[in-house]
């Protein structure tokens, strides 16, 4: 059942002193749904503050809610002080006799932030922690358990609204000015409250209708992965099989380790001689769900690993060429072959000896080690040549893992398949909007859950936040062999990167200098036509692939081909070309900025707004990509950066606020944000690099 339409659209703010006989219109249509021995309110609730923050009087950072809001299934309560917070949260716990089994789940947006205000106000029976001060859930000793809707839906409010299916409440823009001085005296006009009142209604919104495809809020996973991990695992232990497949694929601690050292994301790089440069007539070629492309064609550890000494050439052609293989390897004298880009991050390797980087990943050394697989190998091999000059080896094997290799599992292709088919089928699809969204979300998140860590710190909280336990590897690992809900094999996450950097890597090394930039799943490049041939016959290539896939599990092929809406195919893991650029440049990874063929611009930089930051420059220059470059300051009103400071210790005293009143405040944890300004920065040793590189002056 999905909660009154007009709650929704009723705007009024309510007052704390209110909260009963809000409570007895819930009462009226709300029902209890269990978890186990634990009832749980089926209902939609939220809760937001908005903060001022600002230097007191000792110079000292320092934070306070002037603000908050309790949406109680799409009505909401709006409080300024965080006493009158208390206040109504002790009549909630009253008015529905909340206790450790009988509970009301509070939905918070962005829970880390709201919580560290409120923490000392409660008394915690529980918080469960992604690191320090990033809480996943926080039970108080009453029954009221809050958790994070962003990591839920791993949406903005701004997102959320957008795609609500039954409930039209998108939040409101730009009627808060967040560098304004406001405190819990400060008048708020009508709307501005209604910014406020709007935020607590997105997200009750947004939770019912949750609560209505899920058949429950005690139906409702902690994290968006959640969902999709519940469906895979449902979907996998239908098979009678799988529990004892999956049983047999263990790891030792040691071996655990190994797996984790070799483990590497997507593969984002700039060909270094063209960074800087205005570079035009670029094509920008994307792989179609590259993650689960790679995860339904490509083979996976099938087995524990076995453990063999590598002695000869011939046997470590062997191994891995027919086992999916994790080794540590060092290699003597690694030089390129080629410099349109390099393929070893600084980061997974111990260097020793003369050596270069080209924006963290190695150029060349006298000496490297570190952890790979056999698919990450191939490239390197290619890319670089090792121990010439030299009287050593190319290459020496120091400890090396081989697991038998095969498809995963029928019914975790099968259901990934069915994602991948729904997902294209109902896209656009008139009255199948829910359907698509959750497909959609539940695809995406297929790849999270495999590279999940089996083994992470615990963060303990006991009214102050601890220093992180690492868990006993041992035993962390024997519960992680032994699990009877385990349905994932953490080698799979290692290979499906690899593989999925192996061919974005084909690709590179197809286009030669004519490659640009790269990013996980994305080729960036000029001279397309030339190249034309063999991305059709790569595609053609993955074509055959999925066939074979498909044959294996006795799938239908369509699964891999689905028709959109207007009757196209789009088959898995095939390349596109997702757009055609006028002009191009990049400042490295995950900094770009391009001009579409048929107008307008669009900008790429880690940790800047796009918006604002593209904004600020078509203001401010006549030709945005002259100033892109090193050492351009994108201003804080800007930028979209904020610091995040975490506050421990009380702050009061009294503030004065935007319009001259003063007031008293007391703030006994907080979160003080200041904007500030983005400066496009490359570091000397890169930008040595791109001067060297552009002029022919590498030395090795």
């Amino acid at each position: 059942m999905l909660i009154p339409k007009e709650w929704i659209q009723d705007n009024t703010p309510y007052k704390p002193t209110d909260i009963d006989d809000l409570c007895d219109k819930i009462k009226d249509i709300s029902a209890y749904t269990h978890e186990g021995k634990i009832k749980y309110l089926n209902i939609p609730i939220s809760f937001d503050t908005e903060t001022t923050s600002f230097y007191d009087n000792n110079n000292q950072k320092s934070a306070i809610v002037y603000v908050w809001m309790l949406g109680l299934a799409g009505l909401v309560i709006v409080g300024r002080t965080l006493e009158e917070w208390v206040y109504t949260y002790n009549r909630l716990v009253y008015n529905f006799r909340t206790c450790g089994n009988r509970r009301i789940i509070i939905y918070v947006h962005n829970l880390p932030f709201d919580f560290q205000f409120i923490r000392k106000y409660h008394e915690w029976e529980k918080v469960f922690a992604m690191g320090r001060y990033d809480p996943l859930y926080a039970l108080t000793i009453d029954g009221i358990e809050f958790r994070c809707s962003y990591k839920l839906s791993g949406y903005s409010l701004e997102k959320i609204g957008q795609n609500l299916i039954y409930h039209k409440v998108e939040k409101l823009k730009g009627d808060l000015d967040y560098r304004q001085i406001r405190h819990t005296k400060t008048p708020l006009t009508e709307k501005e409250i209604g910014y406020c009142i709007n935020d607590a209604k997105v997200v009750c919104a947004y939770i019912d209708e949750l609560i209505d495809r899920e058949n429950g809020i005690n139906n409702l996973p902690l994290t968006k992965t959640g969902f999709v991990r519940r469906y895979c695992r449902n979907e996998c232990f239908k098979s009678k099989n799988y529990r004892g497949i999956i049983k047999e694929l263990k790891l030792s601690p040691d071996e655990f380790e190994m797996c984790k050292s070799a483990f590497q994301g997507g593969y984002t790089h700039a060909n270094a001689e063209y960074v800087g440069d205005i570079i035009e007539n670029v094509t920008s070629l994307d792989i179609t769900s590259s993650y689960p492309a790679v995860m339904v064609m490509e083979k996976y550890p099938m087995s524990s690993p076995k453990h063999v000494t590598i002695d000869s050439l011939e046997k470590f052609k062997y191994y891995t060429s027919n086992y999916c293989c994790i080794f540590e390897i060092e290699f003597i004298n690694i030089r390129p072959r080629y410099w349109f880009d390099f393929y070893l991050s600084a980061s997974k390797c111990e260097i020793k000896g003369k050596h270069q980087y080209s924006n963290g990943r190695v150029v060349f050394a006298d000496y490297l080690k570190t952890t790979i697989t056999n698919i990450d190998f191939q490239i390197i091999d290619y890319m670089y040549k090792f121990g010439e000059g030299t009287k050593e080896k190319e290459f020496y094997i120091t400890n090396f893992i081989y697991f038998d290799r095969d498809y995963l599992p029928t019914p975790f292709i099968k259901a990934l398949l069915h994602l991948y088919q729904q997902k294209t089928e109902l896209k656009d699809v008139e009255g199948k909007e829910v359907e698509y969204a959750v497909m959609k979300e539940n695809q995406n998140s297929f790849y999270g859950m495999t590279v999940t860590s089996p083994i992470r710190p615990i963060y303990p909280y006991v009214n102050e936040w601890g220093d992180a336990i690492q868990p006993e590897l041992e035993n962390a690992i024997e519960i992680y062999n032994n699990s009877f809900n385990r349905f994932l094999y953490y080698p799979w996450g290692v290979f499906v990167t690899a593989y999925a950097r192996y061919n974005i890597w084909c690709a590179i090394i197809e286009c030669g200098n004519d490659h640009k930039y790269s990013d996980t799943d994305s080729e960036k490049c000029i001279n397309y036509d030339s190249h034309k041939l063999w991305f059709e016959d790569y595609n053609k290539h993955v074509e055959y692939k999925l066939k074979c896939t498909c044959k294996s599990h006795d799938i239908d092929f369509e699964m891999c081909n689905p028709k959109n809406k207007k009757g196209k195919h789009k088959l898995l893991g095939a390349f596109e070309i997702d757009a055609e650029y006028k002009r191009f440049k990049t400042l490295g990874a995950k900094r770009y900025l391009y001009e579409y063929k048929n107008g307008g611009f669009g900008i790429t930089v880690a940790g800047m707004g796009k918006k604002t930051g593209l904004l600020y420059m078509q203001n401010n220059f006549n030709d945005i990509f002259d100033c892109f470059e090193d050492g351009l300051i994108i201003p804080s009103n800007y930028s979209g950066r904020l610091i995040h400071t975490y506050i421990d210790e009380i702050r009061k005293g009294v503030i004065t606020d935007m319009y001259g009143n003063k007031a008293e405040y007391f703030s006994p944890a907080s979160i003080h944000l200041e904007p500030a300004p983005y400066t496009l920065g490359l570091t000397g040793d890169f930008l040595r690099f791109i001067h060297d590189i552009k002029e022919g002056e590498i030395i090795e």
